[in-house]
């Protein structure tokens, strides 16, 4: 998990340092690592929802 949170950062880093210009000459390169980090999130986010209903019921 720390290594998808270090990459997330990065991502977001790059992402907020490039110009609008940047961004839509960039915009597949971005789309796809927005991809990717989803899909690396996605199941850390529902084991977590679950572990949520657990703790509830």
């Amino acid at each position: 998990m720390k290594t998808l949170l270090v990459e997330l950062e990065k991502f977001l880093r790059w992402l907020s340092e490039t110009t609008p210009e940047e961004r839509r000459a960039q915009d597949s390169k971005i789309q796809e690592m927005a991809q990717i980090l989803v899909a690396q999130i996605e199941p850390i986010n529902d084991r977590l929802e679950l572990e949520e209903d657990d703790e509830t019921d």
